[in-house]
């Protein structure tokens, strides 16, 4: 009876994320007409700061808890698991055309992405690196904010007179506002919905005897890319690949700047990332892939499957598996 329970909840669940997805995705696309930012600048300035809030959720939990290292580890690991799974799955789905201006802003994000990590290993982590991340973070964003966030601007042709100007121009605001609200709205749902898949299919999971640590390998760690799967797919579906990258690639430069610049400046202890190496082995490996994937000019089908790879190899090296070949 409880298994049917969780599995009513998890079928509930699912599908409100599929339809919120839709809601992030749309709203995302429009307010970037509207703001003349561009799909790449709203999936990192929006987007992926949005699906990182249950990584900050999870980084003050362990604050409060003394855990630091829970929260580090996270970080390390969801970035592999964002270029390697998230970004792979989404090459799957459809191959996607990448312009020279694209791929020159989503490589810069993979060079600091890349070396943030490779910095860290050599150094002491205390408060002053955490406020040094917390800068490049601020800094990245002016970076991406090349352009002031107006709304798009009425032409001569388009206000013959004072009043149908004053109407447009207020008719503009008011679907400003409410893409605004629409995309919170999308977001509260993406997250919420992602919680209680995560928890419905770990009980069923339990209640079917499959051992724990099998949850925490797949359920689990896949629940904390689950917003950038669904917003990633749900893009690719309605044609925004732009965005999805940006979102995707935007969120591991998020998590390594503001989650984990958070964690360090608020933490009391200082930290190492030594034992974290070999996962950090992995963050560059998928990097320097998917930044070679990027140089061609398309990804493709087979990139999205070494990626996934990939990911499986680092899964299985994580949790003790011996890989033969």
């Amino acid at each position: 009876m409880a298994i049917l329970f969780e599995a009513i909840i998890f079928l509930i669940s699912m599908a409100v994320l599929t339809k919120s997805s839709h809601f992030v995705v749309n709203s995302s696309v429009e307010l970037s007409k509207i703001t003349r930012l561009g799909e790449i600048a709203i999936g990192f300035l929006v987007l992926s700061v949005a699906t990182n809030i249950p990584e900050i959720g999870v980084a003050f939990a362990a604050l409060v808890s003394g855990e630091v290292g829970i929260t580090v580890g996270n970080v390390i690991g969801g970035n592999v698991t964002d270029i390697a799974l998230v970004v792979g799955v989404v090459c799957i789905l459809t191959s996607i055309k990448i312009t020279r201006g694209v791929s020159t802003k989503l490589s810069t994000m993979l060079f600091l992405s890349s070396l943030i990590p490779l910095l860290l290993l050599h150094v002491m982590m205390n408060k002053v690196v955490g406020l040094i991340l917390l800068l490049t973070f601020i800094g990245f964003c002016h970076y991406t904010l090349k352009k002031r966030i107006t709304l798009v601007k009425i032409s001569e042709e388009q206000k013959p007179d004072f009043f149908r100007a004053m109407v447009a121009k207020l008719k503009l605001t008011i679907k400003y506002y409410t893409l605004i609200l629409t995309l919170i709205l999308g977001l509260a749902g993406v997250l919420i919905s992602s919680w209680f898949v995560v928890s419905s299919a770990s009980k069923i999971a339990v209640e079917l005897g499959i051992a724990t640590t099998v949850i925490g390998a797949t359920i689990i760690s896949l629940g904390g890319a689950l917003p950038e799967l669904t917003v990633g797919i749900s893009s690719v579906k309605q044609g925004y690949l732009k965005l999805a990258l940006g979102d995707i690639i935007g969120s591991c430069l998020t998590k390594l700047t503001l989650v984990l610049g958070l964690v360090l400046f608020l933490s009391p202890v200082t930290i190492t990332l030594t034992e974290l190496s070999p996962m950090i082995s992995f963050v560059l490996i998928a990097n320097v892939c998917l930044w070679f994937f990027l140089g061609t000019g398309e990804l493709k089908r087979y990139h999205g499957i070494l990626l996934s790879v990939i990911y499986f190899a680092f899964i299985a090296t994580t949790y003790g598996v011996e890989i033969i070949i």
